[in-house]
């Protein structure tokens, strides 16, 4: 290269030297074209957590979730976790799918009245750990629902399309203590034998207005009250309710009932049994002494006589008649001695004629 070619290149670069900018270090948002920040859009962290809520047109106050009376098909979604009481009653409801509950673990009390329910998943109580009671009454219900949870107290499945209950749902209820099954269309026996049976704590139980032509078998000690009017049943023997030694209150009618004693049911104190054809007052009642409300009313019973229903000599262990019904039978109640009654609170309890 000639002299005068090197100046060139000299002079040259010299003049860049003088233009550039002073040096600056070159961040990573520098070299992605960027004044700070990400060089790509911000990505929003994206939680994995359900969003709970109250759900759209129900009214949510403190632990209760009210959505009744709204057209609903299904269950709403994402119902707040610490709900105790969910009413979901006249709705549109076909179905309870397995996942439907499944963050309600502290649910007590879960209302489904009136629906169209028709299937319940194998699995959608699970969650339901500490449920108590049940309402599952005016649906189309064709069996009881398995897996229900053990901790529940009571179940209310009236007016369902139920023809035969089994002992398969009841398995390990242990703390079931109420259970209702009215109006449901049962034939026969309807109910299989022992299927109540390991209800240890059951103190209540209501089967009226359905097809049963018996009394259900093995029904469990533990009851105090039993509702069995309004059916089938065309014959009954009191042995029937032999080892129901803890029952209060019997309310049983429409049937030919055959009474030999009392005696096995001696804390009775609630007898309805109105509207049977009975002939004669049920023996056993002088010995008694729980019984204080007695109705008979609407038998074929002609004759009331001495003894039947206070003991002959009066004891103060026998607890006083509160009320006696008789309306309705043939008897001639003029020919009727006060004394007769003697053991009840007041003649005024007496209930001879029917009430206008």
């Amino acid at each position: 290269m000639s002299g005068a070619a090197l100046m060139l290149v000299f002079c040259l670069l010299a003049y860049a030297h003088c233009q550039a900018k002073p040096f600056k270090q070159s961040s990573f948002f520098d070299l992605v074209g960027e004044d700070g920040g990400s060089g790509v859009e911000p990505i929003e962290e994206k939680s994995h957590r359900p969003r709970y809520f109250c759900p759209p047109k129900c009214i949510c106050q403190r632990n209760v979730v009210q959505c009744s009376n709204l057209g609903l098909t299904r269950i709403p979604t994402y119902i707040l976790p610490d709900t105790s009481v969910l009413d979901l009653q006249n709705n549109k409801i076909r179905e309870i799918k397995e996942r439907d509950l499944k963050n309600l673990k502290n649910l007590l009390i879960l209302i489904i009245v009136n629906n169209r329910l028709r299937r319940i998943h194998p699995k959608a109580f699970a969650p339901l750990q500490n449920l108590k009671r049940l309402y599952l009454s005016k649906n189309l219900l064709k069996v009881v629902p398995d897996n229900m949870p053990k901790s529940l107290n009571e179940l209310h499945i009236c007016d369902n399309k139920i023809k035969y209950v089994k002992k398969e749902p009841f398995l390990g209820m242990s703390k079931m203590l109420a259970l209702e099954f009215s109006r449901n269309p049962m034939t026969g026996e309807g109910i299989e034998k022992g299927a109540f049976k390991g209800l240890k704590m059951l103190s209540y139980l209501r089967i009226t207005e359905t097809g049963l032509t018996q009394i259900p078998k093995d029904l469990p000690r533990s009851l105090t009250e039993i509702h069995l009017d309004r059916n089938k049943i065309v014959k009954v023997d009191m042995n029937d309710f032999k080892n129901l030694h803890n029952l209060l209150k019997l309310q049983q009618d429409q049937i030919f009932l055959q009474i030999k004693t009392l005696s096995h049911m001696p804390m009775l104190q609630d007898l309805h049994l109105d509207n049977n054809k009975l002939f004669s007052i049920p023996p056993g009642l002088p010995q008694h002494k729980n019984i204080m409300a007695l109705y008979l009313n609407d038998n074929h019973i002609a004759h009331v006589r001495e003894n039947d229903f206070c003991p002959t000599k009066e004891d103060s262990l026998k607890t006083p008649y509160s009320r006696i019904s008789l309306y309705g039978n043939p008897i001639p109640y003029w020919e009727i001695e006060p004394g007769i009654f003697y053991c009840a609170v007041d003649w005024i309890f007496i209930q001879l004629e029917r009430p206008t």
